[in-house]
């Protein structure tokens, strides 16, 4: 019962302090919340299915973990490390910067989709739940990526890069992954999420590379509100056409 007072607390706040500022709010839930279905019903947000990448990682060992994942993860993660390629936490601002750098310009050429402004990222590395990793080679940053922690529950992935073709026997991306889950290994965490794997009907290609890092499909789903309608369908318009040109 204090749980939903709490979320609907919540929700009526949410409500008030951004109905005339957005198009649209979203929560993505990184857990079962299902239980709590029926206060966000009330507050008119409605459920959308949506599927999340898990790696289970609770008592296992990083052998158990690579032999989980398919030839082609663990070769790449192997041979990066035999190429000299390192994985650490970043420190500086700095180092965000140049990850941003490397993330911006894949969304800029390949996503083509809205990414946060750096001060996102700024403010993530600043807080106590962000952790930011870094994949180097030869004392440059390639790749990385950008998480969240739940302590003693799992380690989150938002965003992960790599530099594309930056050497035939290094990996930037299977290593910016990897780092989250030694992360997660070293702090005896549960899980690793690699977060976002499309719509359960929809064919999704990043939902395949994400799986063979072993981790299995969950449907947490998202709850969305439209506080512009007409602006959100424009909006959905225009991604589409994006994506059209992209292909």
């Amino acid at each position: 019962a204090d749980g939903d007072i709490a979320l609907d607390l919540l929700l009526n706040n949410i409500h008030r302090h951004l109905i005339q500022k957005v198009i649209y709010g979203e929560i993505r839930n990184l857990f079962d919340y299902s239980k709590y279905e029926h206060c966000f019903l009330k507050n008119k947000w409605q459920y959308e299915s949506h599927l999340n990448v898990q790696i289970l990682i609770r008592n296992k060992s990083s052998d158990e973990i690579l032999k989980g994942m398919k030839y082609q993860r663990r070769r790449e993660i192997a041979l990066s490390i035999k190429a000299g390629a390192t994985i650490k936490q970043a420190n500086t601002i700095n180092d965000i910067r140049q990850l941003y750098t490397i993330l911006r310009n894949l969304y800029n050429k390949r996503v083509k989709s809205p990414l946060p402004e750096f001060e996102f990222f700024h403010r993530l590395f600043l807080s106590e739940v962000g952790k930011i990793f870094l994949v180097e080679h030869d004392n440059h940053i390639i790749g990385g990526s950008f998480c969240v922690q739940y302590t003693g529950m799992s380690v989150n992935t938002l965003y992960y890069c790599g530099l594309r073709n930056y050497h035939r026997h290094v990996f930037p991306t299977a290593l910016a992954v990897m780092a989250a889950i030694d992360f997660g290994l070293k702090n005896n965490l549960q899980t690793v999420d690699l977060m976002g794997a499309g719509k359960p009907d929809k064919e999704y290609g990043v939902r395949t590379y994400k799986t063979e890092f072993g981790g299995e499909l969950v449907e947490h789903g998202r709850y969305v509100k439209m506080c512009n309608p007409f602006l959100y369908h424009l909006g959905a318009m225009g991604l589409e056409v994006l994506n059209k040109i992209k292909k």
